[in-house]
């Protein structure tokens, strides 16, 4: 009589396998040429964040591993901004659970939902320096004569009709202004961008009109604010000797009332002048194309994306069980508001998008595996094991008859040891050294595993060697001439299992 034997192959097929799939995995990551884009769902190596400049959303945090650093790409630049990229703050931390973080956003935003009424703003569409303009013209403001001895207040009505004028100049050309120095204050449309969005086209399109309109306002302003200047210096009593000519006397108490009203009036028309000279020269510092280029605006190149880069970290710190947190602020510094001749001032900046980095232990160097705690992580599940559960009955002519049933399901608790950097483009893959537990339920016995593991995410699937007891009919037993079944003994033996469990990350969010 032949009792079944159990052949020990669990070594070879699964870790071939296994191995083969390794070296897949390292060539996979050797053939990165470029940085990609950052995943939201993985630890990443080197990579790269698209933040549009026309709609700027802060990411989510981006988990990264040690000594790679952070390239953020900024689509749709506009051509009077620059962009930084200011180290924030630093500190060890847990690191936080990605999809926690990815819904709470959610949720956040939705408490300022809101139905929106979009208008066109048609004084865009202006030409500046299209309206007539007569006040200003006057030819009274270059008459040394004017006004007469107690006429200034009869005067003042020449001067109320040029203010007028100069006021909606001034409107004009700051509303012109509006969408540059306040970009991302316009009320968006219904596809998600700003009315009249600051395309590179709308500041090409104006730069000329701007400069023009504000060269309009200042010629106006001077005429009329030299002659207020002219009317404060005139004498109240007539000097003596007499000159000749003998100069206008403003010397009634109701002329210095009107003067001095006009001086008043002369200092807000002068600030005005001096803030839109100051946007002019600024204007003329930057130049009609994007990043100062000198050319005409219908010459201009087209503006390619901006590419900045963050700092690398070091893995000395990640010894233990923690992370540290570095954020970044992506700021930019508004040449039309501010002179690209100061000093980036921190105050001048304005802070598109804060971008939170968490940083671990270091990548893995080609057949390199470095030992460190946070590479350990559990899991648990079931695995299936080609160990038989058998029974055995003596026939009437004395054979014994081995019944077997497979798989055996065997509930399992492992700890896996990460022998590769996050795989993949997207989502989370990587593979692990397994050492699993689990109790047999046919023998009521411990089985003990060990193999590799795959991880897509949360769900690891392993080819494992199974340590378990098999069982045979007692010596006695086969000479009994029952035909009930036999009673049997354990003995240790391998074979082949396949796994599927969950893991469980030794950091939250990993």
């Amino acid at each position: 009589m032949t009792v079944g034997t159990q052949p020990v192959l669990c070594f070879r097929f699964p870790f071939a396998l296994a191995l083969a799939i390794l070296c897949m995995g390292w060539s996979f990551v050797l053939q990165a040429q470029e940085p990609p884009q950052c995943s939201l769902s993985k630890t990443n190596l080197s990579c790269e964040l698209v933040i549009d400049r026309s709609n700027p959303v802060a990411p989510s945090t981006v988990q990264m591993y040690s000594d790679q650093h952070l390239t953020v790409r900024i689509k749709n630049p506009l051509p009077f901004e620059r962009y930084f990229l200011d180290f924030t703050t630093g500190q060890a931390t847990l690191a936080p659970d990605v999809a926690s973080s990815i819904v709470g956003g959610m949720f956040a935003s939705l408490k300022n939902l809101q139905f929106l009424h979009t208008q066109a703003l048609d004084y865009i569409t202006q030409t500046p320096g299209s309206a007539t303009v007569d006040a200003c013209s006057n030819s009274d403001f270059s008459d040394s004569t004017w006004p007469q001895p107690t006429k200034v207040t009869d005067g003042q009505k020449e001067f109320r009709a040029c203010f007028k004028e100069l006021a909606s100049k001034a409107t004009e050309v700051y509303k012109i202004l509006e969408p540059l120095v306040a970009p991302d204050a316009l009320t968006p449309d219904t596809n998600g961008k700003p009315v009249l969005f600051q395309e590179p086209s709308y500041y090409r399109t104006k730069f000329d009109a701007i400069k023009t309109a504000i060269d309009q306002y200042v010629t106006w302003e001077t005429t009329v604010s030299t002659k207020i200047t002219a009317l404060s210096k005139a004498p109240t009593q007539p000097p003596n000797p007499l000159p000749n000519p003998p100069p206008t006397v403003y010397s009634s108490i109701a002329d210095q009332t009107a003067i001095t009203q006009l001086v008043d009036d002369q200092k807000i028309i002068d600030a005005i002048a001096a803030d839109l000279l100051g946007y002019k020269q600024r204007l003329v510092d930057l130049g009609p194309c994007n990043y100062g280029a000198s050319a005409a605006p219908g010459t201009c190149a087209e503006i390619g994306d901006v590419v900045i880069s963050s700092r690398t970290d070091q893995d000395r710190i990640y010894q233990g069980m923690v992370t540290r947190t570095v954020t970044y602020s992506l700021d930019s510094l508004n040449l039309i508001s501010y002179s690209q001749q100061a000093v980036p001032n921190p105050t001048n900046k304005k802070a598109l998008a804060t971008i939170a980095i968490n940083f671990a232990d270091e990548p893995n160097k080609f057949l390199g595996v470095p030992f460190k705690a946070l590479r350990w992580e559990a899991s648990a599940g079931v695995f299936f094991s080609t160990l038989p559960s058998r029974t055995f009955t003596l026939t009437s002519t004395g054979a014994v008859q081995d019944s077997k049933t497979r798989p055996t399901p065997i509930p399992f608790a492992a700890a896996n040891y990460r022998l590769t950097d996050d795989l993949g483009r997207h989502w989370k893959q990587n593979f692990y050294l397994t050492a699993a537990v689990g109790i047999n339920p046919n023998t009521t016995t411990t089985d003990f595993g060990a193999g590799i593991s795959y991880a897509w995410r949360a769900l690891m699937v392993s080819a494992l060697c199974d340590f378990g007891h098999d069982v045979r009919p007692t010596a006695a037993s086969l000479t009994s001439g029952s035909t009930s079944a036999l009673p049997t003994t354990s003995h240790w033996t391998e074979a082949f299992a396949v796994g599927i469990s969950v893991r469980v990350p030794s950091l939250t969010g990993r």
